[in-house]
């Protein structure tokens, strides 16, 4: 009867380790996908109000400029060098 007994703890502890990994599996793929998702929608974000950052960014700058502010193209990187914004204007 202790054979019996061995192989079913045996198989218990296997089923234990399965559901652990399982487990695992489960909380590293949703956090993957809870982080790409996140970015994802940063970036999004990001460029649905690219507009809207660049005018705040312009009326920031004209409040500290005297004179008039004119340029040709302002492009933001957010992510470049994280967690700082880089703004870059052309023709200034």
């Amino acid at each position: 009867m202790s054979i019996t007994n061995n192989s079913s703890l045996s198989k218990l502890r296997k089923t234990k380790q399965r559901s652990g990994y399982k487990t695992l599996l489960n909380i590293v793929s949703t956090s993957f996908f809870l982080i790409v998702g996140i970015v994802l929608l940063a970036f999004l974000l990001f460029y649905i109000f690219k507009n809207d950052i660049s005018r705040a960014v312009i009326d920031k700058l004209s409040e500290l400029q005297q004179g008039e502010l004119t340029f040709q193209d302002i492009s933001l990187s957010p992510f470049v060098q994280f967690p700082s914004i880089s703004i870059r204007m052309e023709n200034l």
